[in-house]
């Protein structure tokens, strides 16, 4: 009888390839339009201080240590068809992210403090400490997400995850240039960007439970060995891309 469950996610890759690249082009093209709409609307000065934090908001979002390890070894027990495994995977991912975004909301209060009381340069001191909140917590938001991420990648549906990201980023440029249309102010644009990286978390999730519904979240199954394995994986990766 035919195996139509792939695991090594071979027959998906062209469809995948497209995807990515679509995805690419569409994050480009926003990359152009959206600091424009900010200079336009709201002035040289508010686009650098957006540009600032979008910059760190970026590339922390695409670090992906929480789930480059999970894609790993959720793929590796799935060929082995060890579903204890992977729930052992994916709570381990999912603690260790909680902890990374409670010490990132931390560390990001007090800097906003310091911000808030010191200044920033030449930028409005108080739209810099609101927008290094409002980023932090957005970056908590994608840090939350990532395990399902790893789940999505690690049963090589590559497509669902190229697609979700494809309609962040177009749903998030769209309700960015809306916001500006109506007179939006910076700190506005900052809550938009929150409520796009919560909404995409949880769109995570909830096709993750569509990918592997057998994987389940049980605190019982937390592993140190599990947690080194999955943190050497995503570092060294992350060193490797830098």
């Amino acid at each position: 009888m035919k195996n139509l469950d792939d695991v090594t996610g071979k027959r998906q890759f062209g469809k995948n390839l497209a995807i990515y690249w679509s995805v690419q082009v569409l994050v480009i093209l926003s990359g152009f339009v959206i600091p424009r709409q900010i200079s336009d609307h709201l002035g040289a000065v508010d686009l650098g201080t957006w540009d600032l934090g979008w910059a760190a908001y970026r590339y922390l979002s695409l670090t992906g240590i929480g789930a480059v390890g999970v894609t790993r070894y959720i793929a590796m027990y799935r060929a082995g068809e060890s579903i204890s495994a992977q729930s052992r995977v994916f709570t381990v991912a999912i603690l260790i992210q909680t902890l990374v975004a409670i010490l990132v909301l931390s560390s990001s209060i007090l800097l906003s403090i310091y911000v808030a009381k010191s200044g920033f340069g030449d930028f409005d001191k108080t739209a810099v400490s609101t927008l290094i909140l409002l980023f932090s917590t957005a970056i908590c938001f994608r840090f939350l997400g990532e395990p399902a991420r790893g789940v999505i990648t690690g049963y090589h549906r590559f497509d669902l995850h190229h697609l979700i990201g494809a309609s962040q980023d177009f749903l998030l440029a769209l309700g960015l240039l809306a916001a500006l249309s109506f007179g939006a102010e910076l700190v506005h644009l900052g809550y938009i960007v929150v409520l796009s990286a919560m909404l995409t978390s949880l769109v995570r999730f909830f096709f993750m439970r569509k990918v592997a519904p057998t994987i389940r979240f049980d605190v019982s199954e937390w592993s140190i060995k599990e947690a080194r394995k999955l943190f050497r994986f995503g570092a060294k990766s992350l060193a490797n891309s830098s």
